[in-house]
């Protein structure tokens, strides 16, 4: 039997005395309360954002009804309000007589803004029907635009960027404040030689995408490589997910310049060319300088030892030597030179310019003109640094006559010429 539910039923009964002395009686009735009257309900659903265009909410009786059931419903603002979120909406939903259900549809709105989840109510009245007043649904937005929060990539110079400014972001606009802790997390750049640990709260306000932190970059005086550190954040508050790490990137503005020193060395005194190989500055790690020698007025082998060797400035320090050796000979020689390169392998530092090594000669000769003793009329000859060279010669008596002109070396006696005009002597010159 199928039971159908109303407010009531009565049935009247008559009845006729066939028998005996009395009069018929009046008709009695019989009321019949329902104990099948139906409970109304309005669905609680779910919808995204984007996805569902519309609500569709069931409103239902849990048994059929003898009679069409009306309810009138109307849509009431929670988390979610109308424009922005559904349209408000009015209907009148009928069940009719011997069905259970009826759908309702209710506009949801689209956007671009980050939102919670959010709801709003479904409420109904009876109008019509035996059935009693249901409690108000619930309509669930699921919201599609949910914010990716963003922490920026920045690249400062030291000791022209007193801060890095790192952008918080987010890819479209919250309903509520978005708000992030920020953290800093060393990696090759530490705190505190190249930045200061940041520990802050970026809070993005409602309908806005990004707000800056600052975090203050150290300036030294050491050269360093290109060093970074990270920026890391967690939403505490708001519609939005957590962010992947930011990077600050720390350019160097003390680049250390190597350079090979100038040296002058004396050959025979020093036995080897020390030469200094630095930087002007420290740095924070190894510099290693390649350093080869190369010929100029001073050559290998004869005046020096080709020396190709590392030079390795430890971090922290600004200079170290190399040792060139000298070649002592006995050749008088002017003052020679040769270079010393260099080219930096490992390490941040620049290549440097060449240096010089000057070698100074020990053997540079000595004229000396010897002091001589002759005794006349025994020594035939003198030996002179002088030369003579003859003239004009003629032989007279036996003796060799010379002008005055003399060059180159000769030998003779000299008289008096028959003219009386050249002197004579007993020597040979």
């Amino acid at each position: 039997m199928t039971l159908l539910g109303n407010r009531q039923r009565t049935l009247q009964y008559k009845e006729q005395v066939t028998s005996g002395n009395a009069t018929d009686p009046a008709a009695g009735t019989v009321t019949i309360l329902d104990d099948d009257t139906p409970a109304v309900t309005i669905g609680d659903v779910t919808v995204t954002e984007g996805t569902d265009a519309s609500a569709t909410v069931p409103v239902s009786i849990n048994n059929p009804s003898s009679t069409d059931v009306v309810v009138s419903i109307t849509t009431v603002d929670n988390s979610a309000a109308d424009p922005a979120d559904y349209t408000t909406t009015t209907v009148t939903a009928t069940i009719p007589a011997g069905q259970t259900s009826v759908d309702i549809t209710i506009p949801i709105i689209d956007d671009t803004i980050g939102e919670p989840t959010e709801d709003f109510g479904v409420q109904g009245t009876v109008t019509s029907g035996n059935a009693t007043d249901p409690a108000a649904g619930t309509v669930t937005i699921l919201d599609d635009d949910t914010p990716a929060v963003t922490i920026g990539d920045v690249t400062v110079t030291e000791g022209t960027d007193a801060n890095a400014t790192v952008p918080v972001s987010i890819n479209n606009p919250s309903s509520t404040d978005v708000v992030v802790s920020i953290t800093t997390v060393d990696n090759s750049a530490a705190d505190p030689a190249d930045y200061t640990t940041t520990t802050v709260t970026a809070t993005i306000p409602a309908g806005q995408t990004s707000v800056d932190i600052t975090i203050p970059i150290i300036d030294d005086t050491i050269g360093e490589p290109t060093e970074d550190f990270a920026v890391q954040g967690t939403v505490t508050s708001g519609n939005a997910t957590d962010p992947a790490a930011g990077t600050v990137t720390i350019l160097d503005d003390d680049t250390p310049a190597v350079t090979i020193g100038d040296v002058t060395v004396t050959e025979g005194t020093d036995a080897s060319a020390t030469v200094p190989v630095s930087i002007n500055n420290p740095s924070s790690t190894d510099v290693v300088v390649s350093i080869t020698t190369v010929d100029n007025s001073a050559a290998d082998p004869a005046d020096y030892t080709t020396t190709t060797v590392t030079a390795t400035i430890p971090a922290g320090q600004t200079s170290v030597d190399i040792t060139i050796p000298i070649i002592d000979d006995t050749i008088g020689e002017p003052t020679e030179d040769f270079t010393v390169q260099g080219t930096v392998t490992s390490g941040n530092a620049t290549d440097p310019a060449a240096g010089t090594v000057t070698i100074l000669d020990d053997d540079t000769p000595a004229v000396t003109i010897g002091d001589v003793t002759v005794t006349e009329g025994t020594d035939a000859e003198c030996h002179s640094t002088s030369k003579y060279q003859q003239s004009k010669q003629y032989r007279c008596s036996g003796k060799y006559h010379y002008s005055r002109q003399q060059r180159g070396r000769s030998s003779g006696l000299y008289h008096n010429h028959s003219d009386g005009n050249d002197s004579s002597r007993t020597d040979q010159c």
